[in-house]
């Protein structure tokens, strides 16, 4: 332990030098990184010699080891700076900064590049005229201004740093760096948050997708703009169709259920094969890959069991390791109202509205009842009561009532009259 295997890596050697198949150009650069660090310098130079450190060159990628364009610059970028190719190394780190400014990447591909990169620039120090402990010291240093302020200092020990910017709005969308050392600076912008429910866009970028809402019993489409009946059971079939002109592997499908709905049954007549399946209360998440052109099918069934006014979220599919390959298609909102299973008179809907009017106590009767701000579903709050609660009824305005619950604090809220008793 702790020393090199030197007994092996001269066997590997001669295995890549002879160009034993399946030990390609990375091989060698890493085999050569693992001389120097053993202090084999002659060595590690014959490996490389005649190898060209090229960052627009095409390598092998294979999904088994989840490599990509941007993590085969970080491997050959830790390599040329362990081996001391400063000239080289530089041309990696720039590729790295404009292929982390093209696309989004997945997480091994970055993990490479950016533990590539901060090597590198470690390495470099800043020597500009002060000593070398304090070179170290200020690795990085740079001032930065969002809109009309004034500039702030920033600086780290090591070579990379994270900055927070707080809120962002269109005011003060100017902002401006200013590299105050010696070495050159890469930055970033990274903003992050939640779409607004609804404002989701549809998207198809080398997946397609599909969703039917259906009734299981008659087979008749469910339209999700009109209300939804509570107790009903629906179908919900998703596809996904691979449109990319490749094969791919690690597709994660994230189906979620809107609040006011229950899943029954997540694997419904008939439903595609996965390789692995994550069903929780209020969400289905699905695994599997898709030959090119192939389409699979997910069928599950789920029942509005709560009353009242839900967003359906988007559901989407992408491949996890290639992340520029995915699909979304929009949420909505939808309304559920209660089932009436017989209609009642009107001597025994007057009788009942007395009860209500004349009561001052009441007990909730429903599994959950949902509180309000005001009498109407677009009010509805985050507190809910549950089966078995007390409450003291103080007003009435037609199909809702405003109640009184007294627990740790008290609370007045609006409900919706059918969920007392």
């Amino acid at each position: 332990a702790g020393k090199p295997e030197l007994g092996a890596m001269n066997r590997f050697r001669e295995g890549a030098l002879q160009g034993i198949q399946g030990q390609g150009v990375k091989a060698k650069w890493l085999l050569a990184s693992a001389y120097q660090l053993a202090g084999q310098s002659d060595a590690a130079k014959n490996i490389v010699q005649g190898l060209v450190a090229d960052p627009n060159a095409k390598t092998e990628q294979h999904s088994e080891t989840f490599s990509t364009h941007l993590s085969d610059l970080g491997l050959q970028l830790n390599a040329l700076t362990t081996l001391g190719k400063t000239q080289d190394a530089e041309h990696f780190v720039q590729a790295i900064a404009d292929e982390l400014a093209k696309n989004s990447h997945n997480t091994h591909g970055i993990a490479w590049a950016l533990m590539a990169v901060s090597r590198h620039v470690s390495d470099q120090g800043d020597t500009a005229g002060i000593g070398e402990r304090e070179a170290t010291k200020n690795a990085l240093k740079a001032e930065f201004s969002i809109g009309n302020q004034d500039f702030t200092q920033i600086k780290s020990k090591k070579a990379y740093l994270s900055q927070p910017l707080g809120e962002i709005s269109s005011d003060t969308l100017n902002i401006k760096v200013k590299n105050t050392a010696a070495t050159k600076l890469y930055t970033s912008i990274i903003s992050k948050g939640i779409p607004q429910a609804g404002d989701e866009a549809d998207i198809s970028d080398g997946l397609e997708l599909a969703v039917y809402y259906g009734n299981p019993e008659n087979h008749k489409d469910i339209d999700l703009s009109a209300p939804i009946k509570q107790g009903q059971d629906i179908q919900i079939v998703i596809t996904v169709k691979n449109t990319s002109g490749q094969a791919l592997e690690n597709i994660a499908l994230s189906h979620l259920i809107p609040s006011g709905m229950e899943i029954h049954n997540a694997n419904y007549k008939r439903s595609s094969k996965t390789d692995y399946q994550d069903v929780r209360d209020d969400r289905i998440y699905s695994y599997f890959s898709l030959n090119a052109d192939e389409t699979k099918h997910f069928s599950i069934l789920v029942n509005p069991a709560y009353t009242g006014r839900f967003y359906l979220p988007a559901v989407t599919a992408e491949a996890m390791y290639k992340s520029s390959i995915r699909t979304l298609k929009q949420g909505r909102w939808i309304e559920i109202t209660p089932r009436i299973d017989s209609k009642p008179s009107a001597e025994t809907n007057t009788q009942a509205k007395s009860v209500i009017g004349a009561s001052k106590n009441a007990e909730i009767a429903v599994e959950k009842c949902w509180l309000y701000d005001e009498a109407n579903q677009d009010s509805k709050s985050k507190m809910y009561l549950v089966k078995g609660d007390k409450v003291n009824i103080l007003k009435r305005s037609n199909d809702w009532v405003l109640v009184r619950y007294e627990g740790k604090k008290t609370i007045e809220k609006w409900i919706e009259s059918n969920a007392i008793k």
